[in-house]
């Protein structure tokens, strides 16, 4: 029972964690990221991210950022 109460609880959170646009700027990705603007930028340089730059300030696709900590996540058990 409380499982499943938990189950819920999680479902309702995780969408909330991801932005709603499809692209952020330099700013707004590193702070999506976790990351300072260098080692953000360093990663993005790894990944061979898109960037598209409008008006002198890039952005990056969220779906992108998404599929890095996707492929960068390691699941530990925890004993």
């Amino acid at each position: 029972m409380a499982d499943e109460a938990r189950h819920r609880r999680i479902k309702k959170v995780i969408p909330e964690m991801y932005p709603i646009k499809a692209w952020l700027s330099t700013d707004e990705a590193c702070s999506f990221m976790n990351m300072s603007i260098n080692i953000f930028l360093s990663m993005a340089l790894d990944n061979n991210l898109t960037v598209s730059q409008v008006g002198g300030k890039k952005f990056y696709k969220v779906k992108e950022l998404n599929a890095v900590f996707e492929d960068h996540i390691i699941i530990r058990q925890v004993k």
